[in-house]
């Protein structure tokens, strides 16, 4: 009589749960955030991606190897015969396999030792270095076999290459960069700088290589011709181009000599992008990360700025002092645009400097009325109000000055 062990049948279930193998596909994609990231070292993250993806590979084989050797049997799933004792783990395997033809391999072996033969033999056999140890027993395993030493030499071939050819490409711009960090190092050491000083310098120049690998943007183009340069800049810099209030509605030929006029710049957390009282020649675009508006004291946040926000824009126009400190409070990708590059672009655009000046100076009396308002106590409209309000690590700022600080440090 064939009796059934409801405890033992519940792995049934499990067959169930294989529809989460649709899921593989995100695994890539959480490798690909990662690596575009600016917290983490990319170099690390491909290494361990890589790593990550040959441990799955062996272990598939390695089951695929072992399910063809020890195939599921009706026992493994909750059912045995009266009066018979289920099955041991060496038990429901083919005799007449691989697997049986192992010497100290018997009928009382537990699945970890048929684990470990499965995942020596997988592993020999996708690296293509069996020693003759362990065979095919039957033409189902050869052919099985011819499969895994294609697919291993493929695969490792892959992962091999990638790692040689990045290795490769890094040599002669890492011998550059240490040339440039032993100069630098020298030059600190001989003018006797502090070793606070020291270690922000020396630590921009290795967060520059980890971001870039040596290789200048700046110049990555410089060889194509200008109008394909200027396609170029503007599929890169046309987004963020169009937030800005006084480059909205441009000729598209303005768009592109001021895409190509912008540079990309790195900062590291904790560092401060610009200081208050610093004349404004620059504005910057947040490409990736997280800066704040903070207090002289670098205690108090006032804003907090993330992905697609801009800043500066009127101090690039009309250059005025910046009336606010902005610090990264993560590792940042920012664009910059320089006050010279924007006036030799607009030189050749008089009608759009005239109007860009004159949507930055009604932003900015607009924005000084409301200050006023604000001081004296009168109603303001709400669509006037920023989004994000003003806030304090050591607590909140009364109302009133919160918002006519938030008001100022918009512009």
């Amino acid at each position: 009589m064939h009796v059934f062990n409801p405890c033992s049948g519940i792995h049934v279930l499990t067959l169930f749960r294989l529809n989460r193998l649709l899921h593989f596909y995100r695994l890539p994609l959480a490798f690909d955030f990662l690596e575009s990231g600016v917290e983490y070292d990319t170099v690390l993250v491909r290494e361990l991606k890589y790593l990550f993806y040959s441990v799955i590979f062996i272990n598939w084989l390695t089951c695929l190897l072992f399910n063809f050797a020890c195939p599921p049997k009706p026992e493994m799933f909750g059912g045995h015969s009266e009066g018979e004792e289920e099955s041991g783990a060496g038990e429901g395997c083919n005799p007449n396999s691989w697997l049986g033809k192992i010497s100290f391999m018997d009928a009382g072996a537990n699945v970890y030792t048929q684990y470990v033969c499965s995942l020596y033999w997988a592993s020999a056999t996708a690296l293509s270095v069996g020693y003759g140890d362990i065979t095919a027993m039957n033409l189902t395993e050869l052919c099985l076999s011819i499969l895994l030493m294609t697919g291993g030499v493929v695969f490792f071939g892959y992962i091999i290459a990638s790692i040689a050819a990045s290795l490769a490409n890094a040599d002669s711009q890492r011998a550059a960069y240490r040339r440039k960090i032993t100069a630098i190092s020298t030059y600190i050491e001989d003018q006797n700088f502090s070793e606070s000083m020291k270690d922000r310098i020396i630590g921009h120049f290795e967060y520059l290589w980890l971001r870039t690998k040596g290789i200048d943007p700046k110049h990555l183009f410089e060889a194509l011709p200008m109008s394909l340069l200027g396609d170029v800049s503007l599929s890169l810099y046309n987004d963020v181009i169009n937030k800005v209030p006084e480059f909205q509605g441009t000729d598209v030929g303005f768009c592109k000599l001021l895409a190509m006029s912008m540079k990309p710049v790195y900062i590291r957390k904790g560092e401060y992008i610009v200081k208050k009282y610093d004349i404004g020649n620059e504005m910057f675009f947040i490409h990736r990360g997280v800066v704040s508006v903070v207090a002289e004291d670098g205690n108090r946040i006032f804003d907090t700025m993330t992905t697609g926000h801009f800043f500066g824009e009127v101090g690039l126009l009309f250059g005025t002092p910046r009336n606010a400190s902005i610090r990264a409070e993560s590792n940042c990708d920012l664009f910059v645009l320089h006050k010279d590059d924007l006036e030799q672009v607009m030189s050749q655009y008089p009608d759009i400097r005239a109007q860009v000046y004159k949507t930055a100076e009604d932003r900015r009396e607009a924005a000084r009325q409301r200050s006023i308002m604000t001081m004296q106590g009168e109603a303001v409209p709400t669509k006037a109000l920023p989004a994000a309000l003003l806030r304090s690590k050591q607590g909140m700022l009364p109302g009133h000055i919160r918002r006519t600080l938030c008001y100022w440090l918009s512009l």
